[in-house]
């Protein structure tokens, strides 16, 4: 060996075996280790109070926090993770989660933070993998679905910076044993791109009371409801647009959807349509679209088992919709086995229609018609659904300025 080649080896063994391992140990010992410093930098990076209970630093590329707590200003929570170990390799940060039990305010705190903090990931970084074995989260409502809990497994959260849009994926299994998980994803605008996202449940149903913060009006479906089908839509500075697709309301409970209040009446509010002990109601939405949150065009289809309609109810029929009454019985309530038709939006005009070829839209329980839809049920405004359900109000407004700035502040149909 040359002298030249033995300098050449000796430089090589000073570099590999004193200069590398004297860099990583300084970068170990410069390596913030006091739970202050990890709060100040979990708060900078997520813009909500946190608190760690110790942290451990096995490698300079592994960090385990024990008693990990992210506090919600708003709602006045605190959600915490016995747990969370922090890996990282070339191309990504992977989070794994403890499993964790919130409940709805909880839940919905968490959701709001990732839609308001991955816009602001710098773009063009590491991907960013969260996962949770284990998400059990509790229902406020004494009688909802499945119980009071409603279970995530196998949850991955995905934060993708990307070159020109921040991508947010969210993917998880339920105790249906699906065999594709729910998956959310969103892709975020900026400058001039529209926000687009979507929702496809992928045959797995989920309670409706779990997306009442981004859709309040499920809770008037009813504390036992489900939903599962595709929904879509894009935000942007000049309009929003909602999009839904095969989409099946289960087990919704139609008495909180039409109002319970007999104008002539006075005391507790009566039903306008209770269903039998077993019955069900379901709605299956084929398609909507919505713009700036008006119902554009829409075809659902409404399936409800035996039960009573209220008389007012079937007047009330008669006169918005334009629906032939057969029974002429003037009691309270009169009994059907089955209630199915078809209501159509499109181009301004509403639809109403039969899904059998008799024309019946009820039927008693001997199997006799009790409504039909008409050829005057075709081509109806709008306004007319709501006016059936809602009955006859005390309060009349002019249509002015005024009032559809107040219109927009009110729970009624658009």
């Amino acid at each position: 060996m040359s002298d030249a080649q033995r300098r050449l080896l000796c430089r090589f063994a000073l570099v590999a075996f004193c200069a590398v391992p004297t860099f990583f140990a300084l970068s170990w010992a410069l390596f913030p280790r006091s739970i202050a410093q990890w709060q100040t930098r979990a708060l900078h990076l997520l813009s909500c109070p946190v608190e760690i209970g110790r942290v451990e630093t096995p490698t300079p590329n592994q960090l385990v926090f024990r008693s990990f707590r992210l506090g919600d200003a708003e709602s006045q929570t605190w959600t915490e993770f016995e747990t969370v170990e922090w890996r990282q390799s070339l191309n990504k940060q992977q989070l794994e989660l403890s499993d964790v039990d919130l409940s709805l305010s909880q839940f919905t705190s968490l959701m709001r933070l990732l839609w308001e903090q991955v816009p602001q990931v710098e773009l063009g970084t590491r991907q960013i993998e969260l996962h949770v074995g284990r998400i059990t989260i509790r229902s406020d409502l004494d009688n909802a679905a499945a119980g009071p809990n409603f279970v995530f497994q196998d949850c991955w959260i995905r934060i993708d910076p990307g070159a020109a849009q921040p991508r947010l994926t969210v993917e998880f299994f339920t105790e249906q044993k699906s065999d594709n998980p729910v998956r959310w994803e969103t892709i975020f605008g900026h400058h001039d791109l529209p926000t687009c996202w979507s929702l496809n449940t992928n045959n797995n149903a989920l309670p409706c009371w779990l997306v009442s913060h981004a859709w309040p009006t499920s809770l008037r479906l009813g504390d036992r409801s489900w939903f599962n089908g595709y929904l879509s839509g894009k935000l942007s500075r000049t309009e929003n647009s909602f999009d839904v697709s095969s989409l099946q309301l289960l087990d919704i409970d139609p008495a909180k959807l039409i109002d319970t209040a007999d104008p002539a009446s006075s005391g507790d509010p009566t039903p306008s349509i209770r269903l039998a002990s077993n019955a069900r109601c379901d709605v299956v939405v084929d398609s909507a679209h919505l713009i700036d949150g008006r119902l554009e065009s829409t075809y659902f289809k409404v399936h409800c088992q035996q039960g009573q309609l209220a008389n007012r109810l079937l007047q009330s029929a008669k006169h918005w919709l334009h629906i032939d009454v057969i029974d002429a019985n003037t009691d309270e309530f009169v009994d059907f086995s089955q209630l199915v038709f078809g209501v159509e939006i499109r181009d301004g005009k509403l639809n109403i229609q039969s899904q059998v070829p008799d024309g019946a839209i009820a039927r008693g329980l001997n199997q006799q018609p009790l409504l039909f839809a008409t050829t005057a049920s075709v081509g109806l405004a709008p306004h007319c659904l709501a006016g059936w359900l809602a009955g006859e109000g005390q309060v009349q407004l002019p249509v002015s300025a005024a009032s559809l700035q107040l219109m927009s502040h009110l729970p009624i149909l658009r």
